[in-house]
């Protein structure tokens, strides 16, 4: 377990409170589009409140890793499902494009459509359309096709697009790595919501297209065994650091690093 750089964020967040209604968003966000974003994405709702500054230990920990020359590939992923891995994906992304001169890139690259997608969180009718799978499947797309912008966020969004058939072949594609190339020159920053790591291959073939991952852990929910598996299924190079969620100060924390 010493092999992980070190735990770089704890997010007393609540992510999976389904209780709460989602936000209508204002029409000058949306550009005249009807839509909801769910009330968890504070750092897009809420960027000056005390829930969305939890995040910006995670900003500074990837504002420190890039380089100037290119842009930093982030995936975000987690041992299992309801850890609140595209949550914090989502607020990672949001954080990091409250700086008004960074180029920033959310892609959901969930193809299997098994778990929660961006698209649940951030219901927009912009994002209806073609996706990571319809890039990597057809060439006529250019990146206009695939990739929209919230200006009220000032971020850009790739969703996965339409449901895949082979979600293995198109992840092994050389489509795929071409888009990333190209993501590197066109944006600072590029954050990935992958799938989870343990009962799926898709995060091993991810890996040759990020620069890291952030492994989403949950209090009082992820065991230390799945934790152990998913660090057994990674390189070392490839793993940036933990992100306890749901963290509390009063709580136990069910995995120690």
């Amino acid at each position: 377990m010493n092999r992980v750089k070190g735990m770089i964020g704890r997010l007393s967040v609540t992510n999976h409170d389904v209780s709460i209604p989602r936000h209508r968003v204002d029409e000058h966000l949306r550009g005249g589009k009807s839509g909801r974003i769910d009330p968890r994405l504070v750092c897009l709702l809420r960027p000056r409140s005390i829930e969305a500054e939890s995040y910006s230990r995670l900003r500074f920990a990837l504002e420190s890793l890039r380089q100037p020359e290119h842009g930093l590939v982030v995936g975000v992923t987690s041992p299992g499902t309801g850890d609140g891995k595209t949550v914090t994906a989502i607020n990672l992304a949001g954080a990091l494009a409250q700086d008004t001169s960074a180029r920033v890139l959310l892609v959901d690259l969930d193809l299997r459509g098994h778990g929660s997608s961006v698209r649940d969180y951030i219901e927009l009718q912009t994002l209806s359309g073609p996706g990571a799978a319809d890039w990597i499947s057809r060439a006529d797309l250019d990146r206009e096709g695939v990739i929209r912008y919230l200006p009220g966020f000032n971020l850009h969004l790739m969703s996965a697009g339409a449901e895949a058939d082979l979600p293995y072949e198109l992840l092994k594609s050389r489509r795929l790595d071409e888009f990333f190339d190209k993501a590197r020159h066109w944006f600072d920053f590029v954050i990935v919501d992958t799938p989870q790591v343990v009962l799926l291959p898709d995060t091993e073939l991810i890996s040759r297209v990020v620069d890291g991952y952030l492994i989403v852990v949950k209090a009082d929910h992820t065991s230390k065994k799945a934790l152990e598996e998913t660090l057994n299924l990674m390189t070392e190079d490839k793993v940036l650091g933990l992100v306890f969620n749901g963290y509390q100060e009063s709580q136990q924390l069910p995995v120690r690093i």
